[in-house]
């Protein structure tokens, strides 16, 4: 299905500076408002915004999910809406991720002469918030560039072993991988792979 209503020009621009505020301070939680557009099967419409802002002719693309059906709807999706090529996990520029990564290992992480060609994956999780979420939820706390000391936020749909992942991943900065964890009700926050997790708590 194609999005007439997402302005490519207008609404790109408005992503890409909500975006790079997110990614100039980590854990920070934004929103990106006002989309009027209808992501296929519960998909938020924030996760779209980012994608169809970053992806183009030029990048590849994957989805990470167990539900095959599902999988080839939201590739369909993308390719129409922004002409992007499909690609494995191990050699996609972005990865769409519906759950856990198990193949986080494999994803590029760039190398020492071109760190910026390491892989952003957009992780769909069911809530987040700058403070405690209540049962059932994770605790980050985060320190880097863009952080003022430190930044802690809660996360439900993220499993602590997964963060332990990610944090393996990006052990060995400028190497790694750029998160952008994005919740339901189209907000999100950015982890870029400068970023130290330094402390994970299951609430």
């Amino acid at each position: 299905m194609k999005e007439i209503n997402f302005d490519i020009v207008f609404d790109s621009q408005k992503i890409f500076r909500i975006l790079l505020n997110a990614f100039a301070h980590p854990g920070k939680v934004v929103r990106i408002p006002d989309l009027e557009i209808a992501p296929p099967l519960n998909i938020s419409r924030a996760s779209c915004g980012i994608l169809f802002t970053l992806l183009d002719l030029e990048v590849g693309f994957s989805v990470c999910t167990s539900n095959k059906r599902q999988k080839e709807k939201i590739e369909e999706y993308f390719i129409i809406n922004t002409g992007c090529r499909l690609e494995t996990i191990k050699s996609a520029d972005f990865i769409l991720a519906l759950g856990e990564l198990p193949q986080l290992e494999r994803i590029k992480r760039g190398s020492l002469e071109y760190p910026d060609q390491g892989a952003t994956v957009i992780y769909s999780v069911e809530e987040i918030n700058q403070s405690l979420l209540g049962v059932n939820s994770i605790s980050l706390t985060l320190t880097g560039p863009g952080i003022n000391g430190k930044r802690v936020l809660s996360l439900k749909g993220l499993k602590k072993q997964e963060v332990m992942k990610i944090i393996e991943v990006n052990k060995e900065f400028p190497l790694g991988v750029d998160f952008v964890f994005v919740g339901r009700k189209d907000k999100f926050f950015a982890l870029p792979r400068s970023t130290k997790i330094v402390e994970v708590k299951e609430i």
